[in-house]
């Protein structure tokens, strides 16, 4: 059988047009002079490149999973053990300051522990905020408060002064319960008392007291008999010394005292 030698389509005895692309045999013949210008067989078709784009999209799938391969199995790794070091010396040191305040079991070692223990403590109580301790009832007092303006300020605390202030001094205080005969209750600190402000934002000091623990009625008054009056509430009047501005005033509560306090000479 011969065959088209342009779009090499089967062709019949003695035809003299292709049938598919109408090539002239007869003038194709003349032109190439040849004998042979008809195929023998059917020529050989253009390969397509689509197996060949099937192989590279295969091999380049390959190139990328063995990347990812190597970095989740060899780089990851290698990050993973650099960091467990020191997740592990994060946990001893956490473990050392646990043991700190481990007893020992040997005698010697839990003795000595139990000092320094007991060292610190005290230094963490000597350092820390102490509410003052006040007797009413000594010498001392009777100079400092009774013969003494204590009007504006008194161990430190001044009218006018934060409670933030007062607490860093301190430490934090009780609320007294209320007295008769007062409009505000007092906040304890050790034997101060203190009225705050409630007409300014920060609670600003606005009267200072003294507040006894464990005094009687008639202690104070055989300590101080020369009171000047003795009101209709059962409050104390001591003013000693005329027109210097200031007098004390003892509030005693069921036979005890519970205020003593600097106000002004009336």
């Amino acid at each position: 059988m011969k065959y088209c030698p342009q779009c090499g389509s089967p062709l019949k005895e003695h035809q003299h047009f292709c049938n598919r692309c109408g090539c002239d045999l007869q003038s194709f013949e003349y032109n190439h002079n040849q004998n042979y210008n008809y195929f023998s067989e059917q020529p050989k078709r253009k390969r397509s490149v689509w197996p060949f784009i099937v192989i590279a999209i295969f091999v380049i799938a390959i190139i990328v999973s063995s990347c990812f391969a190597y970095y989740h199995f060899f780089l990851k790794g290698n990050e993973q053990a650099q960091n467990k070091p020191a997740t592990t010396q994060h946990v001893s040191k956490e473990e050392e300051k646990q043991g700190e305040h481990r007893i020992s079991n040997d005698p010697k070692k839990a003795e000595k522990q139990r000092e320094e223990e007991e060292k610190t403590d005290k230094a963490d109580k000597e350092n820390a905020p102490q509410p003052p301790k006040i007797d009413v009832l000594s010498d001392g007092f009777q100079t400092t408060y009774m013969q003494q303006n204590n009007l504006d300020s008194f161990m430190g605390i001044k009218v006018g002064m934060s409670r933030d202030e007062v607490e860093k001094r301190f430490g934090k205080g009780k609320l007294m319960p209320h007295i008769t005969g007062f409009d505000d209750d007092y906040i304890k600190y050790g034997n101060i008392a203190i009225i705050y402000n409630p007409r300014t934002q920060d609670n600003t000091v606005w009267g200072i007291a003294v507040a006894p623990d464990n005094v009687s009625e008639q202690e104070f008054i055989r300590k101080y008999n020369t009171y000047d009056q003795h009101t209709g509430s059962g409050a104390y009047i001591y003013n000693n010394v005329k027109n210097n501005g200031f007098e004390i005033l003892v509030t005693p509560v069921n036979g005890k005292v519970a205020l003593v306090e600097c106000i002004p000479e009336y």
